[in-house]
């Protein structure tokens, strides 16, 4: 963990000194250094494929993985009743146990919400970036902090704030990029959602509890902590198979 923790932490300074030498260009207007800077901010330029499982065109191509997306999030079958009754327990739950304080979200919870979201992450619909409320007023927090309470106090959202966009992104740089297979899903959600869901798990983080099992998506752990385990104990078997089978 700490090691991974550091090439982050690198990535970042890297990313700082590379805006630092950026602005300096410009200030000091070096046209040579400029672009020099510019060309190593994008990065190397990559075109998207043209085909994907034979079909072409932006349309076909977005409508391919629209299918695989539809076919793979219906592809657990589940009980509507049992659905309905697992709500219904939901919505006994809160109201006994949450009062009018649970549903008041003040200006200092939302100010640190926000100032806990990853830069350059987009909403991948309204157009809006992390960094227009990292980098927004104090008011923002306020009004937010109005927003969400009423969301909460009446028990709903705006269909804008509940809808999602799916984008696939390649597992493997070097495997076909004309195979959907070679794609995996990332969900882009609202940026108010994000911070809703910070706000919650800032403050209700001491009665949650995960399972000794799961190492993706919980502080302090990783999902190479779980590969690490699971060559380990590959190792361990396959270093120790004669003594096993003796």
């Amino acid at each position: 963990m700490k090691y991974h923790k550091a090439i982050r932490d690198i990535c970042k300074q890297g990313d700082r000194l590379r805006q630092e030498r950026f602005a300096e260009a410009v200030l000091c207007n070096r046209g040579r250094d400029f672009w020099k800077e510019v060309k190593r901010m994008r990065g190397k330029y990559s075109n998207l494929p043209t085909v994907v499982d034979n079909c072409t065109g932006d349309a076909e191509i977005a409508q391919c993985f629209a299918d695989k997306c539809r076919e793979l999030y219906s592809s657990v079958p589940y009980d509507q009743n049992e659905i309905a009754f697992i709500k219904h327990q939901l919505n006994d739950k809160i109201a006994q146990k949450c009062d009018v304080n649970d549903m008041v979200v003040n200006t200092s919870e939302v100010y640190n919400a926000i100032h806990g979201l990853n830069i350059g992450k987009s909403d991948g619909s309204v157009g809006l970036m992390s960094d227009h409320f990292v980098n927004a007023g104090s008011d923002l927090s306020v009004h937010l902090s109005e927003l969400l309470t009423g969301l909460l106090v009446h028990g709903c959202i705006p269909e804008d704030l509940a809808i999602s966009t799916v984008i696939p992104f390649p597992k493997s740089r070097n495997g076909r990029m004309s195979d959907s297979d070679n794609y995996r899903g990332i969900c882009l959600s609202s940026i108010v959602c994000k911070i809703l869901d910070l706000v919650i798990l800032n403050r209700y983080i001491d009665r949650l509890s995960t399972s000794q099992s799961q190492f993706g998506f919980k502080s302090g752990c990783s999902t190479n902590m779980c590969t690490m385990l699971v060559k380990e104990t590959i190792s361990y078997y396959t270093n120790n198979s004669s003594s096993v089978f003796c």
